[in-house]
Order: structure tokens, then sequence, then C-alpha cells
């Protein structure tokens, strides 16, 4: 298949993208802060933007839900886990 100069530029825009999110990062700004709580409870409460779930979906359950919003919080003011990827049912 033949990519053309856009279509490479946004996959490498995308690629790296990816290497700078972490998990739990909901707004993809490549940290993790009382900022990706807010943008949670604004998507889960107030018809804000859908967050990647790669990214927020901070407890593993493959649903962004208010425990990802707990989970954060606990992680961020607790001392509690950080976030993880996971695929199906593996963290990476």
């Amino acid at each position: 298949a033949i990519v053309s100069d856009s279509g490479l530029t946004d996959f490498v825009r995308q690629a790296a993208m990816f290497k700078k999110v972490k998990p739990g990062d909901a707004n993809v700004d490549g940290k993790v802060t009382v900022s990706d709580v807010v943008y949670l409870v604004n998507y889960l409460f107030k018809g804000g933007p859908e967050p990647w779930l790669m990214y927020s979906d901070a407890n593993g359950d493959s649903k962004v839900t208010v425990s990802d919003v707990v989970y954060l919080v606990n992680y961020l003011f607790k001392g509690g886990p950080p976030a993880k990827f996971v695929v199906g049912d593996k963290p990476f």
C-alpha cells in the first residue's frame, strides 16, 4: 500500500503522542495531574469530550467510570498505585 505524505505525517504525529502520553493521562497532555481528574469528571457528569479509553481507564477495567476518577485521586493525593495500560486483561 502507498501512504501519502499527509498519512505518514499523521502516523508520525500519533506515534509521537503515544510515546508521550501516560496511563491515566485523560486529557493527553503528557502528565498525570488533577487536570485529568477534572477532564474525566467533565466527561462523566457534564457531557464533556469523550476521553481515549487507553489513557483514561486508570483502574484497568476496560471502562471509563467514576472508579477511574477515584483511582486517579488515590494516586495523586493518597500515594496509591499509578495507572497502567491494560490490553485485554494484561497490564503493560
